[in-house]
């Protein structure tokens, strides 16, 4: 059986780019009622603009990512890397992250090295908002992570410096 998890959800990219805007926004209003230099005016007219672009190019790098289990291993897609693995390819599965609020794991494997983060299925409709707080969507991690960790025994999970258990 396949499944496939990845990491657009529009929400909150939506978020995102409201939360950029707003700061820019802010900016730009607040220097705007200010006597300052045309090339002030126009340093805040390109960082109103930037905070326009970054969400969009975030947004398009994380649409096309996506990571996809199945009988035969493990695909990770990403908009420039692309790893495919075999079970009895997967050497470790590291947590990288000190926080348990922002999980994030680093797979190794034999063709190559990619970084999971919160996840979300593919395969469900999009949840709002509320519906991917960090506890449901470390959720959904926690069981892609359980899936590799059962289909490929030989994988041991370590932890990063700053991670270890106590």
């Amino acid at each position: 059986m396949k499944k496939r998890y990845d990491y657009h959800s529009v929400e909150d990219f939506k978020a995102i780019f409201i939360g950029f805007s707003i700061v820019a926004a802010t900016i730009s209003i607040f220097f705007a009622i200010r006597e300052i230099s045309l090339s002030g005016k126009l340093f805040f007219l390109i960082l109103a603009i930037l905070s326009i672009i970054v969400p969009v190019f975030a947004y398009l790098n994380k649409k096309h990512t996506f990571i996809e289990v199945n009988e035969n291993g493990i695909l990770f897609n990403g908009r420039k890397k692309r790893v495919f693995a075999q079970w009895t390819g997967v050497r470790e599965i590291k947590m990288l992250t000190p926080l348990k609020a922002s999980f994030r794991y680093k797979i190794y494997t034999d063709k190559g090295n990619f970084t999971i983060g919160m996840v979300e299925p593919a395969n469900e409709p999009s949840l709002s908002s509320f519906d991917l707080m960090k506890a449901n969507r470390a959720k959904y991690l926690n069981e892609l992570i359980a899936e590799i960790r059962k289909r490929a025994s030989r994988a041991k999970l370590t932890y990063s410096l700053l991670n270890r258990p106590l």
